[in-house]
């Protein structure tokens, strides 16, 4: 899993959640983590979607449970970092 990546989702959650990114453990249930409730976990799905412009299959919606786990799924419908995107456009050419 991508660091960047885990930090990109990290400041996206902090952002919405009104938290500093640091307090946010990248293994452990965010739900649990920042109290949030099943409205906040909704809001939380299309805020990741809208950030990486994806969209999550329901399938794979309990995946979305951590920091990791969101990672994970994001790298799997083929996101990269934020900045990574141009980086790898600059040495392909």
């Amino acid at each position: 899993m991508s660091w960047a990546l885990e930090a990109d989702i990290r400041n996206a959650i902090a952002e919405q959640e009104c938290v500093e990114p640091e307090s946010i453990d990248v293994h452990e249930n965010l739900c649990a983590q920042l109290g949030m409730d099943s409205l906040s976990e909704l809001a939380m799905v299309a805020m990741i979607e809208n950030r990486f412009d994806v969209t999550i299959p329901d399938a794979r919606l309990e995946d979305l449970k951590s920091v990791e786990g969101i990672a994970d799924v994001l790298e799997s419908l083929g996101v990269v970092p934020t900045g990574w995107d141009m980086r790898i456009e600059e040495l392909a050419s």
